[in-house]
C-alpha cells in the first residue's frame, strides 16, 4: 500500500488542488484521535481538525482508535472508521473515494446532481441517495453493507470495472473477491449494525464534549472582557446550554454502555453456540468409534468361532 500511497501523492503534485475540487465541495465535520490529511500543495500529513481546508486535501488517514466524519456537497456524510485510509477523487458532478485499507460508512440523504462511488482494488459501489458501508480490511475481498436505498456494485477486473453490476438492495450485503462477479452474502448482521452505531455513538459524545468546551470558553471570555449587566442574561443561557450538554453526555454514555452490553451478549451468544456445536460433534465422534470398536469385537469373535469350527473338524477327520 505503501507504493500507491506513493504513487497517488506524486500524480497530486502534479496536477494541484484546484482541478481536483472543481464543482464538489468537502469539509470536515469531526475527528478524533490520530488522523492525517495531505496537503497537497506540499506533501506534507498534517493533522485533520474540524475546521481543515478540505480544498488542500486529498488523502486521509486514521490510526487506531481514531475517526473522522466529513461532509460531502451539502447533503451527504461520510463517517470513516479507525485504521482506514482512502483518497478523495472529486469531480464535475461526481465524486469517487477510492479506498485503500479500512472501512467507512456513506449517507447520502438527497443529492439530485452528485453522484458518489467508493472504489476498492476490487470492487466499485456507485449510488444516488442511500445509506451503506464499503469494508476493505482483508487482501483482495471487500464487502458492502447496504442499510437504506440501493447501490450498484461492481468487480474491477485488470484494474477495469465491469459493464455489469449486481444491484443490492435496503439491509443486504455483498461480498466482492478479486476477479470474481459480486455475490449475496446475506442480511446485515447485528454485528455490522452494531458497529456503525457504536462509532456514531461515540461521535456523539466527543461533539457533545466539543461544544460544551466551546460555552465554556465563550463563558470564560464573556466573565473577562464583558461584566455589564446587558450581557448578565447571555451568560445564563449558556451556562443552562452547559447544563443540558452535561445531561445528554450521561445519555450518551448510557448509551454507549448499552452498545456494548448487546455487543458482547452477542458475542456470548456466539461463543456458546460455537461451544454446542463443538461438543455434539465430539459426541457424535465418540459414538462412532464405540460403533467402530463394537464391529472390530463382534468380527474378531466370529473369526474365532470359524476358527474353533474349522480346528474341531480337523480332528474328527483325524480320528476317523
Amino acid at each position: 500500500m505503501k507504493s500507491r500511497v506513493m504513487l497517488i501523492l506524486l500524480l497530486l503534485l502534479n496536477t494541484g488542488a484546484e482541478s481536483l475540487y472543481s464543482g464538489f465541495s468537502t469539509d470536515v465535520i469531526n475527528s478524533k484521535g490520530e488522523v492525517k490529511a495531505l496537503n497537497v500543495n506540499t506533501g506534507e500529513w498534517k493533522d485533520l481538525k474540524h475546521d481543515s481546508d478540505m480544498e488542500i486535501i486529498s488523502l486521509i488517514s486514521t490510526g487506531k482508535d481514531s475517526y473522522a466524519k466529513i461532509r460531502i456537497s451539502e447533503s451527504g456524510e461520510i463517517l470513516i472508521n479507525e485504521e482506514t485510509t482512502f483518497e478523495i477523487n472529486p469531480r464535475e458532478n461526481q465524486c469517487q473515494i477510492d479506498l485503500l485499507y479500512g472501512s467507512l460508512k456513506a449517507k447520502l440523504e438527497d443529492i439530485p446532481s452528485q453522484e458518489l462511488k467508493i472504489r476498492t482494488p476490487v470492487s466499485v459501489a456507485a449510488v444516488r441517495g442511500t445509506e451503506y458501508a464499503v469494508v476493505y480490511e482483508e487482501k483482495n475481498a471487500a464487502h458492502i453493507e447496504v442499510y437504506e436505498g440501493s447501490v450498484d456494485i461492481f468487480s474491477v477486473i485488470k484494474e477495469k470495472e465491469q459493464e455489469q453490476g449486481y444491484k443490492a438492495g435496503r439491509n443486504t450485503w455483498i461480498k466482492v473477491l478479486k476477479g470474481e462477479n459480486p455475490e449475496y452474502a446475506g442480511e446485515i448482521t447485528g454485528k455490522q449494525r452494531l458497529r456503525w452505531e457504536h462509532l456514531e455513538t461515540k461521535i456523539k459524545y466527543y461533539n457533545n464534549i466539543r461544544e460544551r468546551r466551546g460555552i465554556e470558553m465563550k463563558v470564560i471570555r464573556l466573565n473577562e472582557k464583558l461584566r455589564s449587566e446587558d450581557r448578565i442574561n447571555e451568560i445564563e443561557v449558556l451556562s443552562e446550554k452547559i447544563e443540558d450538554y452535561e445531561k445528554n453526555k450521561q445519555l450518551l454514555k448510557k448509551e454507549g454502555r448499552d452498545l456494548n452490553n448487546r455487543l458482547n451478549a452477542l458475542k456470548d451468544k456466539y461463543i456458546k453456540i460455537r461451544e454446542k456445536n463443538i461438543d455434539a460433534r465430539l459426541k457424535l465422534i465418540h459414538k462412532q468409534r464405540e460403533e467402530i470398536i463394537k464391529r472390530r469385537q463382534i468380527e474378531r469373535k466370529r473369526q474365532l468361532e470359524e476358527r474353533e469350527k474349522r480346528l474341531q473338524e480337523l480332528r474328527d477327520e483325524r480320528k476317523k
